[in-house]
């Protein structure tokens, strides 16, 4: 059978502007150990799946001005 995993793609933003005048943001990519049966049950559990890390992202970085994240449903391989 076949396995859909989710993989969140986000930025954190600490300082607005491009690098070489001071901006500073980390962006990154994160596969929660999620596995779904069901494509659309991946689906439907993104915004719950993106709520939850931008949630953490805060608590990990509260000095960040803007936290910007999407998920992506795909096959396992």
């Amino acid at each position: 059978s076949i396995l859909i995993d989710m993989i969140v793609a986000f930025c954190i933003v600490i300082t607005e502007g491009p690098r070489h005048r001071g901006g500073e943001s980390f962006c990154s990519f994160y596969k929660p150990k999620i596995e779904f049966q069901l494509k659309e049950k991946c689906i439907d559990d993104k915004k719950m799946v993106v709520d939850w890390f931008t949630d953490e992202a805060k608590r990990l970085y509260p000095k960040a001005i803007r936290i910007d994240a999407t998920a992506v449903c795909h096959e396992s391989k």
